[in-house]
């Protein structure tokens, strides 16, 4: 059941909606819940996009850090511009866990991928 990717989106999307929440809690509300479904969204759709991306960019550009660094740029120009668009205080803070997570997981799953392969 863990490795359900419903289950992941789902994880993913609680986890940093609990982020948003304390990346934002110094504002008065409403503007906290402007980040909270911006955070749990795109936290659950990366979650699905990630894993397939860094498999993708493998297949044609091979090697370790090339397709982890790539997706992980890729998270990190969504989340911000998500976030600005939706008029998120605490930009800045409230993406960094979400790239922490991702980054680690990025690169983890494209050292584990290559091992796989070789």
């Amino acid at each position: 059941m863990l490795g359900s990717t419903p289950l992941r989106m789902a994880v993913a999307f609680v986890l940093m909606w609990g982020w948003a929440v304390l990346a934002t809690r110094i504002h008065p509300m409403p503007a906290p819940m402007i980040a909270v479904p911006t955070q749990g969204a795109l936290s659950a759709t990366l979650t699905a996009g990630l894993k397939r991306g860094v498999e993708a960019l493998s297949r044609h550009i091979g090697g370790l850090l090339l397709p982890a660094l790539a997706a992980l740029a890729a998270s990190a120009t969504l989340l911000v511009a998500a976030h600005l668009v939706a008029g998120t205080p605490e930009v800045a803070a409230t993406v960094a866990m979400p790239l922490a997570v991702s980054g680690s997981y990025v690169l983890l799953f494209s050292y584990l991928d290559e091992r796989r392969r070789a």
